[in-house]
This record gives C-alpha cells, structure tokens and sequence, in this order.
C-alpha cells in the first residue's frame, strides 16, 4: 500500500502572480515512481475525477530519493483553488503499476491584486495648490470575503530620484512645489490577510512664473517730442 501526501512550503494564502511550492510526502522508496500534480483541481467539476485530462505537472522520479522534492506553480488568477496529488509507484512485478493513491485536503487561497490608478495634471504653476486623486480599482473574487483598498502609500521624488515628500493613508493628494520635474507615485494595498499590493507613477513638470518686464523708448522725453514707446519684449516665459 501507498499513501499520497504533500506539505505547501510556505503559505496557502497568496496574491496573484504569486506562487506556491508543495513538497512530495508520498511514500518513500519506489524506484520509478511518478508524482501528478493538478494544481487548480475543481471538485465540482463533473467528473471530478481527472486523471482522462493530463496533468499540470508530471515528474518521473527517476529514484527512490524522491521524499522531499519540491514543485511549484504561479498562480495567475484569483480564487479558492484544491490541490490534487497523485502518487504511482514504478512496475512491481508486471508492466504496470499496481498501486497509486490521490490526495487533495488544503485550499489556496489567490486573493486580488489592486490596480493602482492615478491621474496626474498636465499643467502645473509655481508654488501652486494641485490635487491627484487615486481611482485605483480591485476586485472580489474569493467568495465571502470582502476585499477593498485600505493604504495608501504617496511619494514625490525630485528630477534626482530623491524623496521629498510622503504622504500616506489617503487616496488624494494636496500639495503644491516649486519649478521642477517631479515623479509623483502611490502604493495602494488590499486588506486581504495577506495584503496585495500593486503601484504606478507619473511625471509631472511643474512651471516657473513668467517674468513681466518693460522698457520705455525713450526713457526721456519733452512735451511736444514725439511718442514714447513702452516694450514689454524683455519679459520672459515661465
């Protein structure tokens, strides 16, 4: 007799794009033993049964040496998933084998990752008030379990990749800065216990004030002389 059996290394709690690894418990010793692995295995799926559907991950142990070794798999999509664990000892005896054992007793949980969502203004003045709101976005595909943004992480980096300023567990920003070339960024996370997070940026320019200026032509003059000429050409942009 065989037993089929796994240990997830880490943790059944996970964001998307994250990944698991399960290491092989099965029984040891057989020589040429294979290890199946369904790792988004649906029991309700009829038949649930799915050994007519190939594995996700098939391993010929070459050796009995195989207690202990670890397989992986990326989860790219969130939800409640089984993972289902196939055991087949190598021929004892015969062509074929005579044993095998399945095991599927732990969920994983794939919970969603947030979309990080600002819009930066196009123009900026000097010193002037702006305000980037966040519209980021997640969704609720785990059922009974309610996922939602609850931080949010500002920063505003000058033209040298130094922080200036950090602003924290809001989803506006208020501020004003002077001329420059600024990149303004937000990390936003989900309240899932195992906190999803995702992040975006933008670059804003924020302009120097115009200079007014103007010269009198000439800058003296008698009653009677002519026109004075005003010329405001040695203003200059912002």
């Amino acid at each position: 007799q065989v037993t089929a059996m796994y240990q997830i290394e880490t943790t059944n709690h996970i964001c998307q794009g994250d990944s698991v690894c399960f290491t092989e418990r099965s029984t040891p010793g057989f020589s040429n033993a294979t290890g199946n692995w369904w790792f988004e295995w649906d029991p309700s799926q009829i038949p649930n049964y799915p050994f007519n559907f190939p594995a996700d991950i098939p391993i010929n142990y070459t050796s009995n040496n195989y207690f202990g070794d670890t397989v992986c798999w990326t989860y790219n999509t969130a939800g409640v998933y089984y993972v289902l664990h196939e055991f087949v000892p190598g021929p004892i005896g015969g062509p074929t084998p005579i044993f095998k054992d399945t095991v599927a007793f732990q969920q994983i949980y794939v919970y969603d990752v947030p979309d990080a969502i600002i819009n930066c203004p196009d123009t900026i003045c000097h010193n002037d008030t702006f305000i980037i709101a966040s519209t980021s976005l997640i969704s609720n595909s785990i059922p009974n379990i309610n996922q939602y943004i609850d931080t949010y992480e500002w920063r505003i980096l000058d033209q040298n990749g130094d922080t200036i300023l950090t602003y924290s567990n809001n989803d506006t920003l208020i501020t004003s800065l002077p001329s420059g070339t600024y990149t303004i960024t937000l990390l936003v996370g989900s309240n899932s216990p195992y906190g999803c997070y995702d992040s975006t940026s933008c670059t804003i320019t924020v302009h120097s004030p115009p200079q007014a200026d103007f010269s009198i032509i000439p800058d003296s003059s008698c009653l009677g002389n002519g026109i004075t000429t005003f010329d405001a050409y040695s203003s200059t942009d912002g």
